[in-house]
């Protein structure tokens, strides 16, 4: 368990970048609710799409720092860091382009330009929340707050660990595997798991052996699942009879990766690059049942035409697609022994770096 909670706030921490406050930045998106279902997921897709394109993004990385394969049995462990480049497009959403049912600006006149979650760490423009009133016809104000800031960080990491064992028919097998393990009911809980293979081509080719490269095919799979809790705040002159205990923020993640390697070992560096294919899709699901304000609208209540608290549930489920699809990379390794250090950069509309260790022998 101690290393277990070593691993996730490691974790939490890489992947909202070092800032005490930026792992709030996710269940932020809670402020959206106040709009309503429908506007909440609109605000929500928008605002984490560079997040989630990131985020995958990193999964799909650090599969291979070689396109050699093991010899049977060989293995290696890596450890490494990556971190997705975000366009600096994506720092910012234009509310104007929402087609927004009960959400609009305090200030018409004024900016409409908001902050993603990567953006900056000043508050986005003030926000009207209004329904029709049934009594009157007429729209009305029924709250108003500031959309959420971003932690104003241009990249998304994320570590990983893998293993790499080689077997039959110059095929290596990859394991990524993380444990679906709850850490703190505070924290949350997150669990990974990863599949991969690496073949060799040049056993296919006439005196291939004697080539002075290797050349491999690598695909690789990974899925990715945390939850966290979440504690909205409720009036306490809400009367509702509801279950407000089992709030909770939901992601899941998967990739899939496929590349052809090459590279060229020199004494102790060796050279390596890859092109390929790649996509991947990042869900996010709001959990339970929230309280938001709404006008009345049943005439035969004795509450009609004023405001009163509604409860929604599981008002969110948002997916982001990722946006790289054709990726090239190009790297190093440089070798001591059983010690490996590499580095990689992806070349792709969110590029990716990578760093990493790796241990073992071929």
């Amino acid at each position: 368990m101690f290393t277990s909670r070593i691993w996730f706030s490691f974790l939490l921490v890489i992947l909202f970048c070092f800032s005490p406050s930026a792992y709030s930045q996710l269940t932020n998106v809670d402020v959206f609710i106040q709009a309503g279902a429908a506007d909440a997921e609109a605000l929500s897709e928008v605002y984490l799409a560079p997040f989630g394109k990131g985020f995958g993004a990193n999964l799909n990385s650090g599969w291979a720092n070689t396109a050699k394969t093991h010899g049977f049995l060989g293995f290696d462990i890596t450890v490494m860091a990556s971190a997705a480049v975000t366009p600096g497009s994506d720092k910012t959403f234009d509310l104007a382009t929402l087609d927004l049912q009960h959400m609009r600006l305090s200030n018409p006149a004024g900016r409409s330009t908001t902050p993603t979650v990567i953006g900056s760490k000043d508050s986005g423009p003030s926000v009207d929340i209004f329904v029709e009133n049934p009594f009157t016809g007429q729209d009305e104000i029924i709250d108003s707050f500031e959309l959420p800031p971003g932690i104003d960080f241009s990249y998304v990491p994320s570590p990983m660990i893998q293993a790499s064992v080689g077997f039959l028919m110059n095929t290596d097998i990859i394991i990524r595997y993380f444990p679906d393990t709850e850490i703190d009911k505070d924290i949350g809980k997150a669990g990974l798991f990863g599949f991969g293979l690496k073949h060799d081509l040049l056993q296919y080719v006439p005196g291939g052996g004697l080539l002075p490269i290797d050349l491999s095919l690598l695909v690789g799979w990974t899925s990715f699942e945390a939850t966290a809790g979440l504690d909205v705040f409720v009036d306490p002159s809400d009367a509702s009879n509801a279950d407000l205990n089992s709030q909770e923020v939901e992601l899941d993640a998967d990739s899939f990766t496929l590349n052809f390697l090459l590279s060229k070992k020199f004494s102790l560096l060796t050279l390596f690059g890859s092109v390929g294919f790649e996509n991947s899709s990042v869900n996010l699901r709001l959990n339970g049942n929230y309280p938001i304000k709404v006008i009345e609208t049943n005439p035969g209540d004795p509450l009609f035409g004023q405001e009163v608290t509604e409860i929604i549930t599981d008002p969110v489920d948002v997916s982001i697609d990722g946006a790289n699809n054709l990726r090239a990379s190009a790297g190093f390794q440089l070798s001591f022994v059983l010690l490996n250090v590499y580095g990689n950069y992806t070349f792709a509309e969110y590029p990716v770096a990578n760093l990493g260790l790796s241990f073992g022998f071929r």
